[in-house]
């Protein structure tokens, strides 16, 4: 997460078009919030699952493909395309970026 922040915040600041720089940070959370406190849930009911002796809900047969297969949208995640695709609007070059995607 530290990293895909790290890229998307880079990003945004880098193409920002505008001088505001409280504009630019408030894209940013809107525009990581929203993943982040995903994460951090399905974080927390991964861990729930995978530590507890017979988790509220599951059977006793743990299913490690299953949960690999519900976290698969955390590596599917493209920031750059995500940034790319919600800024365009509010970047300097918004024709070229938007001819990249």
């Amino acid at each position: 997460m530290a990293v895909e922040s790290g890229v998307a915040l880079a990003t945004i600041l880098k193409n920002w078009k505008s001088d505001s720089l409280e504009d630019a940070f408030s894209f940013y959370q809107n525009l990581r919030k929203p993943r982040t406190d995903k994460v951090t849930r399905t974080s927390y009911e991964a861990g729930k699952l995978a530590s507890a002796d017979v988790p509220e809900g599951t059977s006793v047969e743990f299913n490690p493909e299953a949960l690999r297969e519900r976290m698969k949208w955390i590596m599917d995640y493209n920031v750059l395309e995500d940034v790319f695709e919600k800024g365009a609007p509010h970047f300097v070059e918004q024709e070229k970026i938007q001819a990249q995607l």
